[in-house]
């Protein structure tokens, strides 16, 4: 048995940076659940892979925003790198219960707009005092 096997885990006091950060998570987390929802009440499941793909991108920003970004710098930068991963143009009309949908779902540009808005929320955060 290793010796610190029993030693307490404390946790630190976060700084208002690393709170904003996990705040601003937090949002992502509950934007893209709600993106998630309307996708799949107008017809969009597991087998739609861009679907999954862009849901599965969006939520590993999440859990790394979550567990290691703690700067607004670099949740930026993560932003900006899960914008160049997600799909640029996925429109697409469906047909739900014999009827075929004028309504267009477009995964790519919702998703990003989530991330636009976050990026917006992260500019709009005081620059943090160095003593």
């Amino acid at each position: 048995m290793p010796f610190f096997s029993k030693k307490k885990k404390t946790d630190l006091p976060m700084s208002e940076e690393d709170k904003t950060v996990k705040n601003i998570a937090e949002v992502l987390n509950q934007k893209t659940t709600q993106l998630k929802a309307r996708y799949e009440q107008a017809g969009f499941s597991s087998k739609d892979t861009e679907f999954i793909n862009t849901l599965n991108k969006l939520g590993d920003l999440h859990t790394n925003a979550k567990n290691k970004i703690s700067s607004i710098d670099a949740f930026k930068e993560a932003i900006n790198e899960t914008l160049d991963k997600l799909p640029k143009d996925q429109t697409r009309t469906f047909e739900k219960h014999g009827h075929v949908s004028v309504a267009a779902y477009d995964i790519g540009r919702d998703s990003r707009k989530i991330l636009h808005d976050l990026q917006e929320q992260l500019e709009d955060q005081p620059k943090p005092k160095y003593h």
